[in-house]
């Protein structure tokens, strides 16, 4: 009964998010993400061009948590975070803890406002993207899709999604016409700065279990 009263009456209600990071905090993000990116190519240069996923997002996490002998992170400005965290589970909009984005990034401390610790921060996908052997539908329905479906980010207004590049394609012009299916709900699609990068932005409302809406950063690195 009560669905059916939402259904004819008015749109459900969106619950409550956590605060966004701020521009500076995402970037400090992708830059230690590069960073740790190039760190590990120097070290294991064959594990980018055909290691699995796992082990690769694997090595950047410890790349990421790696200190100098003076006690300092490695990795630029990542003392302003605390540890980034591989696979920690995620409470999706339906209420379910079965998802796990691949990284989680926590700045240190949390702003006023976060109500949950555990449902705030940056919380990033990462996928191999090579022509048939690792198709872009897949980074778009088993990442992209998660984001839109609120499995990851319920309670965040922006999200991330890194790529593994190892056929040499760009973000923007690739999925371009890829997130048109209603699925995604797109809002905008736009390019980046740089050729490796693009934003999308993602309705959620509309959803059974509605959640904020989601701008999700895309980063593709040149993994070749």
């Amino acid at each position: 009964m009560a669905d059916s009263h939402w259904a004819l009456s008015k749109p459900r209600p969106v619950h409550a998010h956590e605060p966004d990071l701020d521009p500076l905090q995402w970037d400090i993000i992708w830059r230690a993400l590069r960073w740790a990116f190039e760190e590990v190519r120097r070290l294991k240069p064959d594990l980018f061009r055909s290691g699995a996923e796992e082990d690769i997002t694997a090595e950047l996490e410890r790349a990421l948590g790696e200190m100098t002998p003076e006690g300092d992170c490695r990795a630029p400005e990542m003392a302003l975070f605390e540890t980034p965290v591989r696979s920690a589970r995620q409470e999706t909009a339906a209420g379910t803890n079965l998802k796990e984005p691949d990284l989680t990034f926590r700045p240190q401390p949390a702003p006023q406002g976060v109500r949950f610790r555990s449902r705030w921060g940056a919380f990033i996908e990462c996928k191999i993207v090579n022509g048939t052997s690792h198709p872009l539908r897949n980074y778009c329905t088993k990442g992209v899709q998660r984001f839109c479906r609120g499995e990851y980010c319920a309670w965040m207004p922006s999200g991330g999604m890194l790529a593994y590049v190892r056929d040499g394609t760009t973000p923007h012009s690739s999925l371009l016409p890829r997130l048109t299916d209603d699925v995604f709900s797109t809002k905008a699609q736009q390019a980046g700065n740089v050729s490796d990068t693009s934003s999308s932005s993602h309705g959620r409302g509309h959803l059974k279990h509605p959640c904020v809406d989601i701008v999700i950063t895309h980063v593709w690195l040149d993994a070749r």
